[in-house]
């Protein structure tokens, strides 16, 4: 009641009658008595307000530690499939290292096998001109021998000098 009569108060003194201004002051106040709050008003929903917060923050908990569960299942599965990975990859460069050693094998035993044979026409090879001069010797001698022949055949059946 003391808010009406301040209003109507105020009214009065703006120029209008008393009975207008209380009459004013009277549907201003009805007017805003429905859509004003009251200290208890704010305090009830104050209250309300707290209740779902706590709710909230307590759901944002629930979930936070949720998201927390799933990204250590997450990073526990990542750590498997990396040391899956790095096995795997282990297994791989090993196979790859034996198959090298392998081809290495292959090659040095090719390599030797190589060498030998080349090693064996060398050899055939060396004693076939090791042997060449000897029969150059030999048909070089033959052919002095039929020279000496010739010659000597020559010179008898050669008319004697005059």
């Amino acid at each position: 009641m003391s808010d009406r009569l301040a209003l109507a108060n105020a009214i009065e003194d703006a120029g209008i009658e008393r009975a207008k201004a209380e009459r004013v002051a009277s549907v201003i106040v009805d007017l805003v008595h429905d859509s004003v709050a009251t200290k208890a008003d704010v305090q009830a929903l104050s209250g309300e307000l707290k209740t779902d917060i706590a709710a909230t923050r307590a759901e944002l908990k629930a979930d936070i530690a949720g998201v927390s569960a799933d990204l250590r299942q997450v990073e526990t599965a990542l750590r498997g499939e990396g040391a899956q990975t790095r096995a795997e990859l282990r297994a791989d460069i090993a196979a790859a290292g034996a198959a090298v050693r392998a081809g290495e094998t292959a090659v040095r035993a090719l390599l030797s096998s190589e060498t030998a044979r080349l090693d064996t026409r060398i050899e055939r090879l060396d004693a076939t001109v090791k042997a060449q001069p000897n029969a150059i010797m030999l048909r070089l001698g033959t052919l002095m021998v039929v020279l000496t022949g010739i010659v000597l055949a020559a010179l008898r059946y050669l008319p004697p000098p005059h």
